[in-house]
């Protein structure tokens, strides 16, 4: 059976199942270079198709993440859908594609639970489910819309002079930096009821919650503070709603998706609640799509958890320009405090550059400082690394496997100053553990870099300048580069 997963929202992609194995997914951004692309996704679609030699008449079914849209928005994806030839086609509730995002990318044989939480989607902001293999995912509680947690965090993000919907996560790092002074204030826009099992607030929206939080702070706030108040009260509220789900279930394995889920400081505080934790990669509406395209092939064939293994779902390209290098020369490069960006194989899928489409730089310098201002990023923007997995419980406190950066781990107090630029000002970091079988080639060049310092890591960010989407051509990536992006560039083992 072949299912094509679409979402036509903001962060609009495409994902191709066949016979329950996700063989290709992309998002639209890294095609139309406009981030958070919003609409229609037709460059993605004719990957998916052109990538897999598959035709529109070989499509089972379209299923589409969203039971709303508008009338206009409705008729343009008909359009669409019929003018490719597309014949059948089924449209899924926001949050049931978002929860059999987690779920069936899982792995998870036995009971668990289902949290998905975000800003807004079909009129909900929360669900917790209940999902097995026998009855796949049951829904427990629900939030609405108007009592949002998600939406809460995207006000402040405003507030602060940042993009909602885009720029959270430079809430969560400044966060780090202050104190929740305005925590009792914040405490009465939106909290979770123990007793109703339900997200609770005062019931607006936007504009409004903006205003709701301004009148509670005044017009004098510490942005810094105001950032740590919100980003408190967020961990108060998704770990209660945890804590309250183990203690009706007796289940202490979690499975997590939604713009929520982004956050990992938060995700970080839910690990030491439960007993397995697996959060979606692609969390946020963007991988909506592969949710959509997961629940359907459950519906029409039955469908059980399986591990997901990796991430490079997006286009490969050809490149023969220039010298070969291999894993050794670029270790060397970022040793001599060299910025290397490293472009090879498929694109990742979601926010994550994992090594295929990545900056690299040395750890153990300072040149957290220097990356910010060449790439455009506010100065208390954290970098993570990328780490040997056998050798991560040398750096990090609880170490696990976390090969999609969508936990973040405690670094241990005698080794910060050996890798500082990796380090955020909390003590914390958001590793990307490595093994051989994930990525041989930057597998090698992290272990070259141990062999050369001592220390099997690197810095490792997304190959792209603040505020594009991360590159998918080499066309991108050679812009990059020469607005100054990195010192070295090396398109599949080439300079």
């Amino acid at each position: 059976m072949i299912v094509l997963g679409i979402h036509d929202g903001h962060d609009a992609g495409a994902a191709l199942l066949v016979n329950g194995e996700i063989v290709a997914a992309v998002n639209e951004e890294r095609f139309s270079r406009k981030k958070c692309h919003r609409g229609i996704p037709l460059k993605s679609v004719e990957f998916l198709l052109n990538s897999q030699g598959v035709s529109p008449q070989e499509i089972d079914v379209v299923a589409v993440s969203g039971l709303f849209r508008r009338e206009k928005r409705f008729r343009l994806l008909e359009r669409f859908l019929d003018r490719l030839g597309f014949c059948r086609r089924t449209f899924i509730e926001h949050h049931t594609c978002h929860a059999s995002s987690a779920y069936f990318t899982s792995g998870f044989k036995k009971d668990c639970l289902v949290l998905t939480i975000d800003a807004a989607g079909d009129g909900l902001s929360m669900t917790l489910n209940l999902a097995n293999e026998e009855e796949g995912i049951k829904r427990m509680w629900c939030s609405s819309s108007y009592n949002s947690l998600g939406d809460f965090y995207a006000s402040v993000t405003k507030i602060l002079g940042f993009k909602p919907m885009l720029h959270e996560g430079k809430v969560m790092s400044l966060s780090s930096y202050g104190r929740p002074t305005y925590l009792e204030a914040l405490r009465k826009l939106v909290w979770f009821d123990r007793e109703e099992k339900s997200l609770r607030g005062i019931g607006v929206l936007g504009e409004r919650s903006i205003k709701e939080i301004m009148e509670r702070i005044g017009s004098n706030y510490v942005p810094r503070d105001l950032a740590s108040s919100a980003q408190t009260l967020l961990e108060e509220v998704v770990t209660s709603i945890v804590e309250v789900a183990m203690e009706e279930t007796g289940i202490k394995r979690l499975c997590l998706a939604g713009g929520v889920a982004q956050n990992v400081k938060a995700n970080m505080l839910i690990r030491e609640l439960v007993d397995e934790l697996y959060v979606f990669p692609h969390m946020g509406d963007g991988g909506l799509a592969v949710g959509a395209a997961l629940y359907q092939q459950w519906v029409e064939e039955g469908l059980k958890p399986y591990e997901l293994k990796s991430l490079f779902l997006g286009p490969e390209y050809e490149y023969d320009s220039g010298e070969e290098v291999d894993p050794g020369e670029i270790a060397e490069w970022i040793s001599e405090g060299k910025v290397v960006a490293l472009f090879q194989g498929r694109m990742e899928y979601g926010p994550r550059a994992l090594g295929h489409r990545s900056i690299l730089a040395d750890p153990t310098s300072n040149v957290k400082r220097e990356l910010n201002e060449r790439l455009g990023r506010e100065w208390f923007m954290p970098f993570a690394p990328t780490i040997i997995e056998r050798k991560a419980d040398r750096y990090l406190e609880n170490a696990e496997r976390s090969p999609f950066m969508t936990l973040c781990f405690r670094v241990k107090e005698e080794v910060i100053n050996q890798i500082p630029s990796v380090v955020h000002v909390d003590g914390t970091t958001r590793p990307q553990t490595i093994t051989k079988e994930d990525d041989p080639f930057y597998y090698q060049v992290i272990r070259e870099f141990e062999r050369i310092s001592g220390v099997p890591l690197v810095l490792n960010t997304s190959l792209n300048l603040h505020g594009e989407p991360i590159v998918c051509r080499p066309e991108e990536a050679i812009s990059s580069f020469r607005r100054g992006a990195a010192d070295v560039l090396v398109i599949n083992g080439r300079i």
